[in-house]
């Protein structure tokens, strides 16, 4: 690399080549010295950059890092962006934002020799550091993390809350070496430390400095900024012991010293960010508190000594003790979560997911971990074996509820809770604790995979919008059915209405029918799970949850559904048009439908005026909360007769098309009675005729237990009418 770098500066006008050097200083290193022009610096530039500047380009031969560049002048200016380098070193350029991995994709030496004249100009102009830049900390990172709890201000500010326990992650191959610090009572088993915080006066960004390695060096750094440290740590150490004793102990708890830093773009100007820095004494709180003269070691007995008269403590040597810089990072808060997810909004303040198998457990972790929404979960199922195969439960949760497993998981994650109760009962069910919980709830999120609480939920009167979302037997699609805001259109309704979009659209052609097979997973014969990869709900997972998020913004109510081909990955989306809902109660009965439906049966009426016409009602009965819903109407059949007088309904293809239509359906959608028109000027009450097909169809339809349906449609007027034999 260096005999590149030495044809590029040969050929370069701007470079200088002045000769070779070796340094052994550290890894052993050899280079180039280059004197480097840059017309662009100013002569009388505030920062006294010149031009030329003589550089040493040293490279250890590996060819995954670019050369090291640093400034041969002694009394070369402290500017911005200079990387860190030993004490009494040369200052060493920063020359690049990226890793190195990704400069040397494109590193060339010319393009090299352009970034060196960059950064003089720059530098020399004092735009190197861009306005949308963050602003430049005082200090250099460490190879120490210490990592505060995410509402650190607020537990310090709690006189209550003693932060002092921490644990230590050993340090990994980059040679950083991880401490969080935690709550005493949370700390038990683990090393503590006693916390002195000092806040310090706003700087104004610019250069790095080196982080000081004793207390001493520390102590010099503050004085530049008015805070005495030898000062502070002597009250603070005082106030710890101040009023008892302590039997000496050479393991006792150590000091963390943290300092907070405001850092300023422009002087006086906006406080832009904290720089937090922690420095690790390597000394324990009572050596420290000696070596102040804080402290007294009487006989194995320690205290704080006692001065009368303004007389000073005696120090030993507490300058002396070893300090290890860590840079601060924060537990990420709500805000922070949503921040880094880029989400805008917080979600339910009280929401519920009910069921919480493969899907809901995948989403209910998404939403965690971007900060989005709290939660309760309800589910009266436990992790069986052959849920380890696509749940977040682990080996040891089995034979565990899995709304309990679901709630430690997911707030296992992230530090703050964001599950709130587990709930481990049929939500169906009318105790207390559901009822109240669905009463304080804000967002109801339906993921349990059966008919039973979506149907059921749309007979309630709660508050909160309700939401299902659920897989397709094949794994293939998803579907995300989304109430109003007012809840004027119930999941009922929506479920209905994607049966309609099923059985007319093209997609609805293998949505239902297909999939990779069955089997048992328990004892009983309705233990029955479907054959998918986790990888598939996982992908829906992550669609739904995010589609959700975005749906619920509009005050509407929504159908869409998600199509995939999991031979190539492409996902297909499909909108469905949401109707207006209608209802009719007929004796125990409510026969529901909605003003799409009723828009077809006109439109299907009108060519054949003036006589009449008619066809097939499909649908479904839920005998369990007394409903009939109906999905779809088909048209005549081609052997049907109608007169204006009355109508003949026909059987050919009838059959074929019907069973076509339930497998399409899952079974869902069957037959559910007839339906014919009435001319302009006739009313749709039954005739004579209608009356016999009512009572003839009704005693039909009896020997399985169920209504007949009848309907009439008019110009204006839908008559519907029910046949039951008792």
């Amino acid at each position: 690399m260096l005999l590149e770098v030495l044809k590029a500066a040969g050929l370069n006008k701007d470079v200088d080549v002045i000769g070779a050097v070796r340094s052994k200083v550290g890894t052993e290193r050899e280079g180039l010295i280059v004197d480097v022009h840059c017309d662009s610096v100013s002569t009388h530039n505030t920062l006294g950059l010149r031009s030329p500047e003589r550089f040493a380009l040293l490279h250890t031969g590996h060819a995954g890092h670019p050369p090291a560049v640093y400034a041969m002048r002694k009394n070369f200016p402290d500017a911005m962006h200079l990387n860190l380098a030993p004490p009494g070193s040369p200052r060493a350029l920063c020359l690049y934002f990226e890793p190195d991995e990704a400069v040397m994709r494109g590193w060339t030496p010319q393009r090299f020799f352009k970034r060196i004249q960059w950064w003089m100009q720059g530098s020399a102009a004092g735009t190197i550091h861009a306005v949308d830049q963050p602003v430049e900390q005082p200090f250099f990172e460490t190879g120490y993390e210490l990592v505060l709890p995410r509402n650190f201000d607020a537990l310090r500010a709690d006189k209550s809350v003693t932060l002092g326990a921490f644990k230590v992650e050993p340090a990994r191959a980059d040679g950083i070496c991880t401490v969080r610090l935690l709550q005493t009572k949370e700390g038990a088993g683990e090393k503590s430390a006693d916390v002195i915080y000092i806040d310090c006066p706003a700087v104004r960004h610019g250069t790095r400095v080196s982080s000081p390695e004793t207390l001493g060096q520390l102590a010099e750094e503050l004085s530049t900024r008015g805070v005495d440290l030898g000062d502070i740590l002597r009250k603070e150490l005082a106030s710890l012991l101040t009023g008892r004793t302590e039997k000496f102990s050479l393991e006792g708890r150590s000091v963390i010293v943290l300092l907070n830093i405001p850092v300023q773009r422009e002087e006086g100007g906006r406080e832009e960010v904290i720089q937090r820095l922690a420095f690790f004494a390597q000394e324990t709180r009572q050596a420290l508190g000696l070596a102040l003269g804080t402290y007294m070691n009487l006989k194995g007995t320690v205290s704080v000594q006692l001065l009368i008269g303004g007389v000073q403590p005696e120090e030993r040597g507490w300058r002396d003790i070893k300090v290890a810089a860590a840079q601060v990072l924060f537990m990420p808060d709500e805000k922070a979560l949503r921040r880094f997810s880029a989400v805008k909004d917080e979600g339910p303040v009280a929401g519920v997911v009910v069921g919480v198998g493969s899907l809901g457990s995948e989403m209910l972790s998404l939403w965690a971990r971007c900060g989005w929404g709290k939660w309760s979960v309800v589910d009266p199922d436990h992790i069986k074996p052959h849920n380890l195969a696509r749940h977040l439960a682990f080996n040891e949760d089995v034979g565990v509820s899995k709304a309990l497993v679901v709630r430690h998981l997911v707030n296992a994650a992230v530090e703050l809770p964001r599950v709130v109760n587990a709930v481990a009962a049929n939500a169906c069910d009318e105790t207390p604790e559901i009822k109240e919980l669905f009463k304080a709830a804000d967002l109801v999120v339906d993921c349990s995979t059966t008919l039973e609480f979506p149907r059921r939920a749309s007979l309630t009167e709660h508050a909160a919008r309700h939401v299902s979302a659920f897989v397709t037997p094949s794994g293939n699609g998803s579907v995300l059915l989304v109430e109003d805001r007012a809840r004027r259109f119930r999941l009922s309704t929506l479920e209905a209405q994607y049966y309609r979009a099923i059985i007319n659209s093209v997609w609805g052609t293998t949505h239902l029918k297909e999939h990779a097979g069955k089997y048992f997973s328990g004892a009983s014969c309705r233990d029955i799970s479907y054959e998918q990869a986790n990888s598939t709900i996982v992908v829906h997972a992550a669609n739904l949850a995010e589609q959700l998020r975005r749906h619920i913004q509009p005050e509407g109510a929504a159908i869409q559904i998600w199509e995939r081909d999991a031979t190539t990955g492409a996902v297909a989306a499909y909108d469905v048009p949401v109707e207006s809902p209608l209802q009719w109660d007929i004796g125990d009965f409510t026969v529901h439908a909605d003003e799409g439906l009723v828009r077809k049966l006109r439109t299907l009426r009108e060519p054949h005026l003036p006589a009449e016409t008619g066809g097939v009602l499909l649908g479904y009965h839920d005998l369990k909360l007394r409903q009939i819903v109906i999905v779809d109407v088909l048209a005549a059949p081609p052997d049907s007769k109608g007169t204006a007088a009355n109508f003949e309904r026909g059987v050919q293809g009838l059959l074929a098309q019907v069973q076509a239509i339930q497998e399409r359906t899952g079974q869902v959608v069957g037959y559910l009675g007839e339906w014919h028109s009435h001319p302009d000027g006739h009313s749709v009450n039954p005739s004579t005729d209608d009356k016999r097909q009512l009572a003839a169809l009704a005693i039909a339809m009896a020997e399985e237990g169920l209504p007949f349906l009848q309907v009439i449609v008019g110009k204006t007027d839908l008559g519907v009418h029910l046949g039951e034999v008792r």
